[in-house]
């Protein structure tokens, strides 16, 4: 509890925070997901991607290894993350990697710190389950609002051929993951605009405009 004895404490999962989409402004997830299976830490990160407003940040801690393995931990077991596959689970969560610090002292598990934040030119009137690839609300929620989709690759193919797209925003990270599906694999006559390309180290970001 604060000194002020007027913060407010409510328990709940990672991949259900029970809060309205957009309602944070912050998060701070320091050393904490790594007591989550790795199958479960994507549901996690969307999760946190959609309870954040516009420009709302996260703020995460975990040991740096081989991505996914457990070791020992004095609470439960805990799991590596490795720094760039964190970077690319963040991206799909719909997050932009803004910063990252790593150290390494001699006899301690390699640590990163990562700072992720959600883009303040986006506003979800309706938002994707990444887990689900189909939408939670009909379209006429959006109003005039921007509509993120967050569903995977096969999801993305159903809409573009449908002109249910008009902005494309490819996060390309370079991590070879041995398997996956082609994004555009099946999408004739499309045409794309570059509007925008930015990056880290880790990642590039690409935007581009669907013409119609």
């Amino acid at each position: 509890m604060s000194r002020t004895g007027r913060s407010r404490f409510r328990v709940a999962s990672f991949t259900g925070l029970g809060l309205q989409v957009g309602q944070i402004g912050g998060i701070l997830a320091w050393y904490s997901l790594i007591h989550l299976r790795p199958e479960d830490l994507p549901s996690a990160l969307v999760e946190f991607g959609r309870c954040l407003g516009p420009g709302g940040t996260l703020l995460t801690g975990f040991f740096d290894g081989a991505d996914g393995e457990a070791f020992p931990h004095v609470v439960t077991t805990a799991y590596f993350w490795s720094a760039d596959a964190m970077a690319a689970r963040l991206v799909r969560a719909g997050l932009e990697v803004v910063a990252v610090q790593t150290r390494t002292d001699p006899g301690r598990r390699p640590q990163t710190a990562m700072i992720a934040r959600r883009s303040p030119s986006t506003s979800a009137g309706r938002l994707a389950d990444a887990t689900r690839g189909s939408f939670l609300s009909p379209p006429h929620d959006a109003g005039s609002k921007y509509v993120a989709d967050a569903g995977g690759a096969s999801t993305v193919r159903q809409h573009l051929p449908a002109g249910l797209i008009d902005e494309l925003r490819l996060h390309i990270a370079p991590i070879v993951l041995g398997a996956g599906e082609r994004l555009l694999d099946g999408v004739a006559n499309l045409k794309l605009e570059p509007t925008e390309v930015s990056g880290t180290r880790l990642v590039t970001h690409v935007r581009c405009r669907i013409i119609h």
